[in-house]
């Protein structure tokens, strides 16, 4: 995800749903431009870059089923210990 993704892309489009009905909405991406992202908070509730510096592009497009539950997992866990405390 980077500022481009705001010019119309899908996600944008869901991102825009989501806060007209008043639903969260949380973006999983390969990697996110830390450049745009205070720019994409404004949008999405929450952002997670499956290749967070932890693994290099290749890795994370190679392993990204994995990547995705694991970063679902962390999100999840997350949401649930704010919305309990």
């Amino acid at each position: 995800l980077d500022a481009q993704t705001l010019e119309g892309k899908a996600p944008a489009g869901v991102a825009e749903l989501a806060r007209r009905f008043g639903k969260p909405c949380i973006a999983f991406a390969g990697r996110v431009d830390p450049a745009s992202l205070p720019l994409l908070l404004e949008h999405f509730d929450e952002i997670t870059a499956l290749a967070d510096g932890t693994v290099s592009t290749t890795e994370a497009i190679r392993r990204a089923p994995e990547l995705l539950r694991v970063r679902a997992g962390e999100l999840a866990s997350r949401w649930r210990s704010s919305l309990s405390g």
